[in-house]
Formats: structure tokens, sequence, C-alpha cells
């Protein structure tokens, strides 16, 4: 029965290892993913600031102003779902390791 006992703790401790281990591989996909997604939002609002310029002088129609604006709205709402990717494997990083984030804030 110990024996029992002792092969289940050395699983579970394995469990939690391998859990936390995957946290961090996560956490830090998602803080990619966040850093190439700002990187796109910076590039969607220059090729945007460009097509306005462009489209007040005439050279291009307003189609390609439009698609510019749909493109840097497109990278802002990436942005947005890349914020909430980071901090849910921040959430899931917490309760991997067994931090409790609300205790924390009391």
């Amino acid at each position: 029965r110990l024996r029992a006992v002792s092969f289940l703790r050395t699983d579970v401790e394995k469990q939690v290892r391998l859990q936390v281990e995957q946290a961090w591989r996560d956490l830090d996909v998602a803080a990619k993913n966040l850093a190439t997604a700002r990187q796109a939002v910076d590039q969607a609002r220059e090729n945007h600031r460009l097509s306005e310029l462009q489209f007040k002088e005439g050279l291009i129609p307003i189609a390609d102003l439009l698609d510019a604006r749909s493109l840097l709205t497109e990278a802002e709402t990436r942005l947005l779902e890349a914020r909430y990717g980071l901090l849910a494997a921040k959430a899931r990083l917490d309760r991997a390791v067994g931090n409790n984030p609300v205790e924390a804030e009391q």
C-alpha cells in the first residue's frame, strides 16, 4: 500500500511538472504572438496613413483607402486577441504553479 501511494505521488509530481513546463511554453508563444501582433498594427497604421495621404492627393481610389482601413481593423482585432491569449496563458501558468490570482489581489 505504501508503495502504491509513493508511486501515485511520483506520478502526480510528474504531471504537475509537465503542466508547469507546458504553461511556460504557452506563455512564451503568447508573448511572441503579442509582439508580432503589435508589429502588424504598426505596419497597418503606417499603411493606412499613407493611403489617406494618397487618397487626398487623388492617387488611389476610395476602395484602396477602405481596404487599408479594413486591414488596420483586422490587425487591431488580432492584437486584442493576442493580449487575451497572453492573459489566459498567464492564468494557466498561475494555476499550474498553484497561485490563486484572486487571493493575491486581496
